[in-house]
């Protein structure tokens, strides 16, 4: 690990924000019932946010299309109108209001917090391998975590479509698996330890810590396997036993991944290499065309960082 020590202006302003998708209970939960108090830290302010109340209201992910795929580029730039999606609409209020974008006005760091059905246990998605600041922050909850967790990154130049990416620093916590509408005791106390911990981390930050260079083992997207369908878009097979619930765990070619329904052969993956699933089975990407993303894995050379001071 090389390169000089890089610093990075004080977080001064937070964002939590849960309800993205308003059936993912655990991050609507923190949100609606923990003091504002206990979120706090001397260092910096921390607002919190139901991002989409309407879906929240009535239990349900999205009203017309998915909140978190409308921070595009292209829909940050249109005009507001009445006439657009209620997702489209809320999120050109949420870059208004903690944004924009890109710009010096933006929140310091975006936390938002979403619940999956699949078995990923702890997933940090840190955005892009680039965020150095980010990416530390996320070795820091790995390493006090006492539970398996891992750090899922976007393939480098990938453009940005997420609600966290109107901050300038930002870390999504995943937790599962929980079903929709449902909220567990075990994934809201996770949910809210590692929320905790990244406020210390930030505190720490802020207050002149120097955190040291290191390798931090992460995962890359790589590409979405849809389920097998026919030829009406029906989907002809499931997730095979041997890979339900095994996200994050190696993928090798010639392993099962569907079992169809008319009793067939198992279907194999024919991939080139050993890959790592995630997101497998979400109950939320049936209709979305993806039975489960597959990862790399990659180690990370990040540099030591502090606070400009």
């Amino acid at each position: 690990m090389t390169g000089e020590l890089q610093r990075f202006p004080p977080l001064g302003r937070v964002l939590v924000s849960g309800g993205t998708h308003g059936n993912e209970l655990g991050g609507v939960c923190v949100v609606k019932h923990k003091s504002s108090e206990c979120l706090q830290r001397p260092s910096f302010t921390t607002q919190t946010v139901i991002s989409n109340p309407r879906a929240t209201e009535r239990g349900v992910r999205q009203i017309d299309t998915d909140l978190n795929r409308c921070f595009s580029a292209e829909i940050l730039g249109q005009c507001e109108s009445v006439d657009s999606p209620y997702e489209v609409q809320r999120a050109l209020e949420l870059n208004r209001t903690f944004g924009p974008r890109g710009s010096e006005h933006a929140v310091d760091f975006i936390c938002d917090l979403h619940n999956t059905s699949a078995n990923t246990q702890s997933c940090l998605i840190a955005g892009l391998p680039t965020d150095f600041l980010s990416l530390q922050a996320a070795r820091y909850l790995q390493s006090v975590s006492k539970q398996p967790c891992h750090i899922l990154v976007m393939k480098r130049n990938a453009p940005a479509f997420t609600l966290m990416t109107i901050g300038k620093h930002f870390l999504t916590i995943e937790m599962g698996p929980q079903s929709p509408g449902v909220i567990r005791a075990d994934i809201y106390n996770k949910t809210l330890t590692h929320l905790q911990n990244l406020l210390d981390w930030i505190e720490l930050f802020n207050t002149g810590t120097e955190f040291q260079a290191a390798e931090v083992e992460c995962f890359e997207v790589h590409e979405k396997i849809d389920y097998p369908r026919d030829s009406e878009g029906h989907i002809t097979a499931c997730i095979h036993s041997e890979l339900q619930d095994r996200d994050f765990e190696p993928l090798n070619p010639g392993d099962p991944i569907f079992q169809p329904f008319d009793g067939g052969d198992p279907i194999i993956f024919q991939g080139q290499q050993t890959l790592y699933p995630v997101f497998v089975n979400e109950s939320a990407y049936y209709s979305k065309g993806i039975a489960f993303w597959t990862t790399r894995k990659i180690t990370l050379a990040l540099p030591s960082i502090s606070v400009k001071g």
